[in-house]
């Protein structure tokens, strides 16, 4: 899939006539910053900062930092992403990363490994400061279940309740009469 100046492989963001590049001949090591777009057909090393979209072509490596309005990925990015927007990995692409974005589609026949956080909560949702789950891991949500589960294991049974909240365990029957 070869991506040109006007179009981005047709799946992804379009980059336009003024985007910055980085050709597949080229290699680029260090701190890159611009206010547009940015087309890596290359391989990078480093920090992105960019204001627009960065696209990685299918023929890109990259590996660093990246912060973006956007970022599209149909290579290989190895790294940090932190976006503004949307961060999406097309088909060909493959991500090792740790990612924050705004929105994130990964294609089908993708390759992802990593962390994903998004930049922010949906509606109605608790915060996940106040909850305490930034960041948390899968086997970690697992480990904590299996704890209040065998907690509850070893609670003593709830007294059955009648329909108006009080206690609906009978009374003793005495012997004395």
């Amino acid at each position: 899939m070869a991506y040109s100046r006007d179009t981005a492989g047709g799946a992804g963001p379009r980059v336009g006539a003024g985007a910055s590049l980085i050709d597949s001949e080229s290699h680029f090591d260090g701190v890159f910053r611009t206010s547009g777009d940015l087309l890596i057909e290359g391989e990078y090393e480093g920090e992105i900062h960019c204001d627009g979209t960065v696209t990685i072509a299918d023929s890109a490596r990259v590996s660093g930092s990246v912060q973006a309005g956007m970022v599209s990925v149909a290579g290989a990015l190895l790294g940090e992403v932190d976006c503004v927007g949307r961060f999406e990995i097309l088909a060909s692409g493959q991500v090792s990363a740790s990612v924050i974005s705004g929105a994130i589609i990964v294609r089908e026949g993708a390759f992802y490994e990593g962390e994903m956080r998004m930049r922010d909560e949906p509606p109605g949702l608790a915060p996940r400061e106040a909850s305490g789950r930034r960041g948390a891991s899968l086997a970690s949500l697992r480990a904590d279940a299996d704890v209040a589960a065998a907690e509850a294991d070893d609670a003593p049974p709830a007294a059955p309740r009648s329909r108006n909240g009080r206690d609906a365990t009978p009374e003793p029957i005495s012997s004395e009469g």
